[in-house]
């Protein structure tokens, strides 16, 4: 069956054109650098979209009308001028994706963790300084973005998140990782560049799928031994870590296949 389809980009349009209203059943509706500058607040007769996408717009607010979208799989809200997300968020209980890249945001709302059948998260190029602990209860995710933020910690219980397979948190200001982190048996992507680490935690030879690590440009010091016990690690980057004093078992990581940088 076809998929009834408004698509908009690169064109002024300041408002939702007269069409928009008048297409029942729309399914997919796309604003892509309209100069859109603000939603209706009632957006009701929209119930059966299933795909929105208002990327690269001047748009500042997001109604609580949002919760009616209740058929929603994938929500495209990066490059606007977001400074939060409403609680209505989380009662969009088949939301698979959800993109608020590019905008200005601080916080996110405890109702977020509603949100249970959310499977990819994307939110890098914010300003968040934490995560709810209601974060911890999106156990269908599987892929994290959360790169470029003023993070300085995770939630105590991250490793709740027992589906993770991709975890990005490049580019913040982290100085340490909770002990529950190394119960993502599924992880195989752990991304940490440009952080304040001063140090692992030792039970990291839990995380048996991992098979990217990225320390680069920490405070890292030492490893713990746990590293080389990973069985799948294909690629580890220590560059940058000025004091870092290398273990012995590098050269056998390295033999077993790892690619190592450092």
């Amino acid at each position: 069956m076809k998929r009834i389809t408004l698509y908009y980009k690169d064109i002024d349009l300041k408002t939702f054109p007269k069409e928009v209203y008048e297409t029942e059943n729309l399914q997919l509706l796309c604003f892509d650098n309209t100069g859109l500058q603000s939603l209706p607040e009632d957006l009701n007769f929209l119930s059966n979209l299933e795909i929105f996408d208002i990327t690269h717009n001047p748009v500042q607010h997001i109604p609580d009308s949002i919760k009616e979208l209740k058929n929603l799989k994938f929500l495209y809200l990066s490059y606007l001028e977001l400074t939060g997300l409403p609680d209505a968020i989380g009662d969009l209980p088949n939301l698979f994706y959800l993109n608020i890249c590019y905008n200005k945001i601080e916080k996110l709302p405890a109702y977020i963790g509603n949100l249970e059948s959310l499977i990819e998260f994307r939110a890098y190029d914010n300003f968040l300084k934490n995560l709810p602990d209601e974060f911890t209860k999106l156990h269908s995710l599987k892929e994290i973005h959360l790169n470029k933020n003023h993070l300085t910690s995770l939630p105590n219980e991250i490793g709740n998140l027992s589906n993770l397979q991709k975890l990005i948190l490049e580019d913040n200001k982290i100085t340490s990782l909770p002990e529950s982190i190394c119960s993502l048996t599924n992880l195989l992507e752990l991304n940490l560049r440009n952080n304040n680490l001063s140090f692992l935690p030792e039970n990291i030879s839990n995380l048996k799928t991992l098979q990217y690590l990225d320390l680069r440009n920490n405070k890292l010091t030492s490893l713990p031994d746990g590293i080389h016990e990973l069985p799948n690690l294909r690629k580890l980057d220590l560059r940058w870590n000025e004091n870092l004093e290398l273990p012995k078992w590098i050269e056998g990581l390295q033999a077993s296949g790892c690619i190592v940088y450092y």
